[in-house]
C-alpha cells in the first residue's frame, strides 16, 4: 500500500494558509499557501511544519522595518510623523479641529508607516516644519514640504473662507459637506466667482459642470 498523503489544506501555520498541494520535489512535497498580506507561495511543507516559514516573506521585512523604526525614534521627523497622525485622528489633541475635524487626513502610505514617511521626506532639516501645500489637502507626498515657520503663516494667511449655511468655510470643506467634487467646485467658486450655495446647487442638479 502507497503512504497516505497528509492533507493540510485549510491549516495555518502563521501568516500562511494551506490552499493545495501542488507537488513532490527531491524527497519534499510542496503546498500552495496563501499569506495573510495577499501573496500566494508554494513551499515545502516540511519547512511550514517546522516552523522554518512563517510567511510568503513578508515577516522578515516587516520586522527589518520595525527594528529600524526602532532606531531612528530619536530623529526629529520621528515626533513630526507621530504629531501628524494625532493631529488627524485623536479627537482629543489640541489641534485636531483645524486637521482631523475638518477632514484632513493622512495618505495610507505614511500613516502606518514611518520608514516610508521617512523615504519620501527625509528627516526635519533645523528651524523647519512640515507644511501643506495646499491647506485644504491631506498630508501625502505630492502636497508636503520642509519650510519655515514664515512660509508657513504666509500659506495659512492664504486660506480663504467662503459663506455657506451660515458659517464660513474653506471649498473643501464646502464640498464635503455637499457631496461635490472639489474639482467644479473650485472653479465655479474661485474662477467664475459664484455664489457658493448656488454653485452647489447647480452641481448637485447636475447642471453647470467644467468637465
Amino acid at each position: 500500500m502507497g503512504t497516505k498523503v497528509l492533507n493540510i489544506c485549510g491549516e495555518r501555520y502563521g501568516r500562511l494558509v494551506a490552499i493545495k498541494r501542488v507537488s513532490s520535489r527531491k524527497q519534499s512535497t510542496f503546498w500552495l499557501f496563501k499569506c495573510d498580506c495577499g501573496a500566494q507561495k508554494e513551499i515545502s511543507l516540511t519547512s511550514v511544519r517546522r516552523g522554518h516559514s512563517k510567511s510568503c516573506g513578508c515577516l522578515n521585512i516587516d520586522s527589518l522595518q520595525g527594528r529600524a523604526v526602532h532606531g531612528m525614534r530619536k530623529l526629529s521627523s520621528y515626533t513630526v510623523w507621530q504629531s501628524m497622525k494625532e493631529r488627524c485622528y485623536n479627537k482629543n489633541y489640541k489641534s485636531y479641529m483645524h486637521y482631523g475635524g475638518r477632514g484632513i487626513s493622512v495618505c495610507d502610505r505614511w500613516r502606518n508607516s514611518f520608514v516610508n514617511f521617512f523615504e519620501d521626506m527625509g528627516d526635519r532639516p533645523n528651524d523647519k516644519s512640515l507644511d501643506r501645500i495646499d491647506n485644504d489637502g491631506n498630508y501625502e507626498p505630492s502636497n508636503c514640504r520642509w519650510t519655515s515657520k514664515k512660509v508657513q503663516r504666509q500659506n495659512q494667511r492664504g486660506i480663504k473662507l467662503y459663506p455657506f449655511e451660515n458659517e464660513l468655510l474653506t471649498i473643501a470643506e464646502i464640498a464635503r459637506r455637499s457631496g461635490v467634487t472639489y474639482e467644479n467646485l473650485f472653479y465655479r467658486i474661485s474662477q467664475r466667482k459664484c455664489d457658493p450655495e448656488y454653485a452647489v446647487k447647480l452641481l448637485r442638479e447636475g447642471k453647470w459642470r467644467r468637465a
